[in-house]
């Protein structure tokens, strides 16, 4: 007589070959990640300390300018600053809906980059003279956001696919 054998309900919370999100991510991408986390959730209590003191301040994110957190364009910065470090906070302990969030944000990397790079001055006029300038740290950064989408569109099925591996044993 053979005995039939049930599925255990804990069958699907741990796999042996399941690799961890966090080793999905490239070097880059993860070295990225804790300076964001870091520098973000500093710029956040900074600004948040100059609001209350009104201490003047100024800073910038993807080119946009802000001189004051209350201004529409420091509101906008203050906005992408959070995102950026919930984004890299969310991919580093490997949430489910880490990788959405980081095309999210590419998305509106890239928007806004581009916005600041079509919007600023082309014409300099500082030296007397009239010549062209332009940054190149935009052209750089939109390099990298792009990298970054590309990067987070091609590992999302597998990311989503392993929902369990944050239960991986240490040594399989």
């Amino acid at each position: 007589m053979e005995q039939e054998t049930e599925i255990s309900i804990f069958y699907n919370l741990h796999d042996p070959f399941a690799v961890r999100r966090k080793n999905m991510l490239p070097g880059w991408i993860r070295f990225f990640c804790w300076i964001f986390a870091v520098l973000c959730s500093i710029t956040v209590l900074i600004e948040v300390m100059a609001l209350l003191t009104n201490l003047p301040n100024s800073f910038s994110v993807y080119g946009l300018d802000a001189t004051s957190l209350m201004s529409l364009s420091g509101i906008i910065s203050i906005l992408i600053t959070v995102l950026k470090g919930t984004t890299a906070i969310s991919l580093l302990a490997e949430k489910d809906w880490a990788v959405k969030l980081g095309i999210a944000e590419g998305i509106v990397g890239i928007i806004f980059l581009i916005y600041t790079m079509a919007t600023n001055n082309w014409v300099d006029k500082s030296f007397g003279g009239l010549y062209v300038s332009y940054n190149f740290g935009n052209v750089i950064q939109l390099f990298f956001i792009i990298a970054f989408l590309v990067k987070m569109i091609r590992i999302r099925p597998a990311w989503e696919e392993n929902r369990y591996a944050r239960n991986q044993a240490v040594n399989p």
